[in-house]
């Protein structure tokens, strides 16, 4: 078997006569002579003949030589035989050596192990296109259909005495009978739903700016004195009732732990008791303002006055029926009941101390007497009463003494307790005075939400806001808030609602944020739900994100400690990647226009200009979001946008090896939009990263050489041959000029970026275009066609042993070229 150089004589033998054009054009040259050996036909034959004894030299000696180099790997002869025919070895006395010392044969799989790692990368990045297209498509679900049942007009729970009454009767508990009666309202002032939401917003918004740790109390409050509306102070009062004003939670205490104690509980029942007195005191005295004349109060101050003058104008029937006299004009009961209707225990303990005497309801009346330093009710006291009742109910014929025994014994006296919020007091206030306070808490919630439900509260007679007021003066937060996103005109408050108790960690929210449902039940207890407030608030955001997206922004950010779930295989992320990045994402793939108002931008003097996302910086690192954007972005399909916020985002390595990427990708066609696209975007980032230390490494060294690389392709499809050899091998040395050098070019190759391998057969393809064109524009014979031919020889042997794999067309079409300068 013949060496390579045998066949390389072979090959200069048959072309030293030969003048080719264009290596395209090898087949249809034309050349003088009618020679046999100088026909086209004749050279591919030889050509041919020269390829596969290569072949077969080259498999023979790889049998016997150890090749070690980067990522080497043992493999069998059979494995060693797959390698590139074109991988030339010429350094016959390593050959000779390497077969004596081993006969393992190994394989450098850097070709291998680079199109692993491309194989790699091209599924992970298939995998982040499923993961966003997952999530943009989560995001964008909308409400098909919303519930909004058959609903009366809008009552007015707590204005009760105003306006035509409906009765109805119900039973609750399945023990006691009370009548339900819906208060119209009359035309209530009510604003346009958009006039609510930017209201809101706008409030929002500017608090925000100032600090984007505000707290939603005060935000709140602010949009509700602008809007001045009867319904917005109507659901608003009661939540500022109940949910607390800072939080309650412990150190490392969850929001399920923190709703199960019994402090929960008793506040929840104090402050729906309280709210409900003070209600109906201030009603109570809106009557008697109303109707002066007749209430003759005078100048009195106190509750006792006030409940006198308000029996005045209330007029208990001419036939009711009361025991026990009289205090002042009125009877004793029914002032001691209307006492403690308005809260008064001290003037309920005043009035039960005239009935001291009556020693049939001495267990009561002692009980009443000493209430203002009771707080519960003892199982003796209990008993005392019950008997105490068990033996005058049959003979009681005051209906406010009935009531009384009700609230300690826990049953209803619907003659008195005539509305739906006069019943709800009551259970309340003996839920307060029970032993079991919790557990009767807990029956009162399920009967409301189970028992009786928005089917009673909505459907026959009553109203969603009828309905929302009773659930959440009872403690059901996230079933209060979901009653009212049911109705659209009161969505923008259910969501407020919803991120107040949020902020103020009071609300239970599901645990993943793709569930369908916004309201999920716990399958042991009806009374605790828990609210998907995420999905509750994007619904929300999409009915204004394409038009104000800064307002669209603001909401999002609430959302900045929900996790989205990787939602292609059903498990939590663990990337760190919350609902607010996603939205983010979201909002700027929508609105293209608005990125840099959304995300910020460079001015004329490369200086970061603020987005509306910088209002978040005290809550969150802006410069990650922004990255992950980038990331996204990249991942679409628009590498030079991800550049420009990589950079805006202060990530240089991530902006430089994208601009590496997409300059590997294109500056072979100099010429291309693309290409010259990529290289202002990576001359920007040289510019940008080239004055500090990102000068000195790595991925910033890539790029430069990549640029240089790119005006070695622009001058060589200019017709600049010479300068483009020059800029390849001289000044970037890019390939070693002499064959001497070659091996220890070859030892460096691992040093050779990632993102330049991919263009090695293109450049070399390139240079040896300009080295042909430059040696048929040379004077024959003269010392630089000399030195071209070197730079050729060098070429070739560089090619052939460098650790990677050539096409095929590339290794025929450099031996075609420089057959044409031998």
């Amino acid at each position: 078997m013949g060496s390579f150089d045998e066949i390389q004589q072979r090959a200069n033998k048959l072309t030293a006569d030969l003048r080719f054009g264009d290596p395209t054009e090898l087949r249809s040259s034309q050349f003088s002579g009618s020679n046999v050996y100088s026909t086209p036909a004749f050279i591919e034959t030889s050509l041919d003949d020269i390829f596969k004894r290569s072949e077969e030299i080259w498999n023979k000696k790889q049998t016997l030589k150890p090749i070690v180099g980067m990522n080497a790997t043992l493999r069998t002869i059979k494995d060693q035989n797959q390698l590139n025919s074109t991988r030339l070895n010429i350094q016959q006395g390593k050959e000779l050596a390497a077969e004596k010392k081993q006969q393992i044969v190994y394989d450098d799989l850097g070709s291998d192990q680079t199109q692993s790692d491309e194989v790699d990368k091209l599924v992970q990045r298939a995998f982040e296109r499923a993961r966003i297209a997952t999530e943009r498509s989560f995001l964008n679900q909308q409400v098909l259909e919303r519930t909004t049942g058959g609903t009366s007009s809008t009552s007015d729970l707590f204005s009760p005495r105003r306006g035509k009454q409906i009765g109805k009767e119900n039973t609750l508990e399945g023990k006691s009978v009370f009548t339900k009666k819906v208060k119209s309202i009359g035309n209530l002032p009510s604003a346009p739903l958009a006039h609510e939401q930017e209201l809101f917003a706008k409030e929002l918004d500017k608090a925000l700016y100032q600090d984007s740790n505000s707290q939603l109390r005060p935000i709140i409050n602010k949009a509700i004195e602008k809007l001045n509306s009867r319904e917005t102070n109507y659901i608003w009062s009661k939540v500022f009732a109940i949910l607390p004003e800072s939080r309650m939670s412990r150190a490392n205490q969850n929001v399920r732990e923190l709703r199960s104690e019994k402090r929960w509980l008793d506040s929840l029942i104090n402050s729906g008791s309280k709210y409900l007195q003070d209600e109906f005191k201030s009603y109570m005295e809106n009557t008697v303002e109303g109707n002066l004349s007749t209430a003759s109060r005078g100048g009195v101050p106190g509750t006792l006055s006030l409940i006198e003058a308000f029996l005045k104008v209330k007029r208990l029937p001419t036939n009711f029926k009361f025991e026990d006299g009289r205090h002042g004009s009125h009877p004793k009961w029914a002032v001691l009941f209307y006492c403690l209707r308005i809260g008064d225990i001290s003037g309920a303990s005043k009035v039960a101390d005239g009935l001291a005497n009556n020693a049939q309801c001495s267990a009561l009346v002692g009980v009443l007497s000493n209430l203002p330093g009771l707080t519960s009710i003892d199982e003796e006291r209990r008993i005392k009463i019950r008997a105490e009742w068990k033996q005058n109910s049959q003979t009681c014929s005051d209906d406010y003494k009935s009531a009384i025994y009700g609230l300690f014994l826990g049953f209803d006296c619907p003659t008195v307790n005539t509305t739906i919020e006069d019943w709800l007091w009551a259970r309340l206030i003996s839920c307060k005075w029970a032993q079991e306070s919790t557990r009767a808490f807990r029956q009162l919630q399920t009967t409301i939400c189970a028992q009786h439900g928005e089917r009673y509260f909505v459907v026959e007679g009553g109203s969603h806001l009828l309905y929302f007021a009773v659930l959440l003066l009872t403690g059901q937060i996230e079933r209060a808030i979901f009653i009212l996103h049911k109705s659209a005109e009161y969505s923008v408050h259910a969501v407020h609602i919803g991120l107040l108790a949020q902020q103020i960690g009071v609300l239970l929210c599901t645990d993943t944020v793709s569930s369908a449902d916004i309201l999920v039940q716990d399958v042991h207890e009806p009374s605790i739900c828990q609210l998907n407030l995420a999905r509750l608030v994007l619904l929300y955001v999409k009915e204004f994100e394409l038009t104000n997206t800064a307002y669209a922004l603001n909401y999002c950010f609430f959302l900045r400690d929900f996790q989205l779930e990787n939602l292609i295989d059903g498990n939590v992320s663990t990337t760190g990647r919350s609902v607010f990045d996603a939205c983010v994402s979201r909002l700027v793939f929508l609105n293209k226009d608005e990125r840099d108002t959304i995300l910020g931008h460079f001015n004329q003097q490369d200086e970061r200009m603020p987005g509306l996302i910088d209002k978040f910086s005290g809550s969150l690192n802006v410069k990650d979001v922004i990255g992950r954007v980038a990331f996204d972005i990249s991942i679409e399909g628009d590498p030079l946008c991800a550049c420009q916020l990589y950079a805006l985002s202060d990530r240089p390595d991530d902006a430089i090896q994208l601009a590496s990427t997409q300059l590997s990708k294109y500056i072979s066609n100099p010429s291309t939009e693309q290409a010259i696209q990529s290289v202002k975007c990576a001359e920007w980032l040289a510019r940008r990263y080239g004055i500090d230390s990102t000068r000195a490494s790595f991925l910033y060294q890539t790029l430069c050489r990549l640029l240089e690389l790119y005006t070695f392709f622009f001058d060589a499809e200019a017709g600049k041959h010479r300068e483009a050899i020059e800029l390849l091998l001289q000044r970037m040395k890019f390939i070693p000029t002499d064959p001497e050098d070659v091996s220890a070019a070859v030892d460096q190759f691992h040093m050779v970026a990632d993102e330049i391998r991919p263009l090695l057969p293109d450049i070399c393809s390139q240079l040896m275009r300009s080295i042909v064109s430059a040696h048929e524009s040379a004077l024959q014979g003269s010392p630089e066609t000399l030195l071209l031919k070197q730079y050729a020889k060098a070429l070739i042997l560089y090619t052939a042993q460098i650790p990677f794999r050539f096409p095929v067309s590339t290794n025929s079409l450099l031996l075609q070229l420089r057959s044409r300068i031998v």
